[in-house]
């Protein structure tokens, strides 16, 4: 019975360390389950963000951070069809900008500067 005690304050001392450590989830699925399978008007984007497949999700994923109609509403998010052409000019455009793979979003505004 002593071992058994032990053993289960060593294994919780481990989920302790593990948890102050900052690990990251892995995530274990796709994130966008359903895309657009249109174009969203660029005045309403706010930023995006391109995951490319990995081991977990097969897609190509493009996540849109919508702008709030007001004051009231939160900031959205939708994903995006990565067979559209805005998928692909989006892509494009994150290719040129985040080319040391470093960024996590990129504002709509970097890819049409003359945007408003």
């Amino acid at each position: 019975m002593g071992f058994f005690l032990k053993a289960l304050v060593l294994l919780q001392l481990a989920v302790v360390c593990i948890q102050l450590s900052g690990a990251q989830p892995i995530h274990d699925r796709c994130w966008c389950l359903n895309t657009l399978k249109r174009n969203v008007p660029r005045q309403k984007i706010m930023e995006f963000s391109i995951t490319p497949q990995r081991t977990q999700c097969k897609n190509t994923e493009i996540i849109l951070t919508l702008k709030p109609e007001n004051t009231k509403t939160a900031v959205q998010q939708r994903c995006l069809s990565p067979e559209t052409k805005q998928a692909a000019n989006l892509q494009m455009c994150w290719n040129r900008v985040n080319t040391n793979s470093t960024r996590d979003v990129v504002k709509i505004s970097e890819c049409f500067p003359n945007q408003k």
